[in-house]
């Protein structure tokens, strides 16, 4: 299966896809959407409705975020997460990659939230790099080495290049790119 990009799948623009006005729904096989399962718990604890494209592999699942629920009209948000996939980021930012690989792609450091809280492992800031300067609003989740005890924990910022950040030997587990206003 070929490098799939989330921007262009997102933004309706895919290779892949029939036709060429609005994205086709794929068959209800391939979709979970509605309430139930389609329902993620926000970093605060708040649900929200996600439509979840290529459920059943892992390789291929997206998790998309609609402006209007009702319709699952306007992409609001397209994400991916776990150890690998077949979808990549801008830049060719990807789940599994360390701090060291996507500083390269950002072309310098970046800020991430401390590990042990909600927003923990979160980036807060692409400090003019490369990911800063997309279409839209990049956000990757890491996770430190689940056998590494780190320094870097708590509702503080830690530049990316910092010891003890790179002694958390941390890795992309989730990318989000969010569309439209950045927070």
């Amino acid at each position: 299966i070929p490098e799939r990009d989330l921007e262009v799948v997102a933004l309706g623009g895919a290779e892949d896809r029939p036709g060429k006005g609005a994205p086709e729904r794929p068959g209800v096989d391939r979709v979970l959407d509605g309430d139930g399962e389609s329902m993620l718990d926000h970093v605060e604890g708040e649900p929200y409705p996600i439509t979840v494209v290529f459920a059943n592999d892992a390789a291929r699942r997206i998790a998309l975020t609609w402006r209007d629920t009702a319709t699952r009209m306007g992409v609001m948000s397209v994400s991916i997460s776990g150890g690998a996939s077949d979808w990549s980021g801008p830049a060719g930012l990807r789940l599994g990659q360390s701090l060291a690989q996507v500083e390269a792609i950002n072309s310098g450091p970046f800020l991430v939230a401390g590990f042990g809280w909600d927003y923990g492992g979160w980036t807060r800031g692409w400090e003019g790099g490369v990911l800063e300067r997309q279409s839209c609003e990049v956000i990757a989740g890491f996770t430190p080495h689940p056998d590494v005890r780190t320094e870097a924990i708590g509702d503080t910022l830690f530049a990316s290049n910092t010891q003890a950040m790179r002694d958390a030997e941390p890795r992309v587990y989730e990318l989000t790119l969010r569309f439209g206003d950045r927070a």
